[in-house]
């Protein structure tokens, strides 16, 4: 476990990509004094800051559901305690905001993958029972009225996730070569770029080779497996069209032709992957 926020367990993939903390300045107060310099007095600091960043993707969590938990937490002023994997009892929070950026879906709006900020405002109890609360979690002997997450052991993922991870992860480096060959093409010096569309290709298709082969090895067990294949090798072809232009002088017309037919193959690997991503969700397979 990295950290625990109120009752949510955050570990392996599913774990901010960055932690960072603000405010706990002192704070100042200035009165003036007639022919000398103004006077201060510290009043106190401000409260504590904290700005979690996460990508969420449907592999290891169900993004909506976590967005709508985070949610409801703001909405309600939920008093948070945040807690490292260490035992470390850090403080306790409300979420200040929910910053969200969704970076894809399936077609009917279901989110696959998600960038999530969440800004934390440090929460100073009142009451003297809250006050008690706070200082028992100090020395760990609550965490307020949280209840630990009980997780199973993980679980070995099976052949049919594995290849669906690897098809994803196809997908990502083929529409990187893409966007690499986009940058080549509008480019002011386009041959300076061969290298590295090169490169990228190599390895999108490197990546569906390995899809490919993963998924016929489970091929009995995914209804769809025969389309995906055919979609993985038609995206397989375009690649190789664009690998193919990486002689000076670029044809920039074919290159834009080629990159329009990549786009497209790559869109109908994710059409034709759908029902398959469906049974992986569902933890159907």
């Amino acid at each position: 476990m990295l950290l625990q926020l109120g009752n949510k367990v955050y570990e392996g993939l599913f774990v901010p990509s960055t932690i960072s903390y603000s405010g706990n300045e002192a704070n100042l107060a200035q009165y003036d004094l007639i022919n000398t310099k103004p006077r201060l007095q510290f009043t106190g600091n401000t409260l504590e800051e904290v700005t979690l960043q996460f990508k969420l993707r449907i592999e290891f969590c169900t993004p909506a559901q976590e967005i709508k938990d985070l949610e409801a937490w703001k909405s309600t002023g939920e008093i948070l305690p945040l807690l490292l994997g260490n035992g470390e009892y850090v403080n306790d929070y409300v979420i200040k905001s929910v910053g969200k950026e969704i970076t894809q879906t399936f077609n009917d709006g279901t989110i696959v993958e998600v960038d999530i900020t969440i800004s934390l405002l440090e929460y100073v109890p009142g009451s003297e029972e809250e006050q008690q609360a706070a200082s028992d979690r100090r020395k760990a002997a609550a965490v307020g009225y949280k209840k630990q997450v009980i997780r199973r052991p993980t679980q070995k993922p099976t052949s049919e996730a594995q290849a669906h991870t690897a098809l994803m992860e196809a997908q990502n480096k083929s529409w990187e070569a893409a966007e690499e060959a986009e940058k080549m093409k509008n480019a002011d010096v386009p041959e300076e770029h061969i290298s590295k569309v090169q490169s990228k290709v190599a390895m999108a298709q490197a990546a569906l080779e390995d899809a490919r082969n993963k998924i016929s090895e489970v091929q009995e067990n995914i209804t769809v497996a025969t389309g995906v294949i055919a979609s993985v090798n038609k995206a397989k072809d375009k690649l190789t069209e664009i690998g193919n232009l990486m002689q000076p002088p670029v044809s920039l017309t074919a290159l834009n032709d080629s990159i329009l037919n990549l786009q497209t193959g790559l869109r109908g690997v994710n059409d034709a992957a759908i029902p398959f991503t469906n049974d992986i969700i569902l933890r159907k397979m």
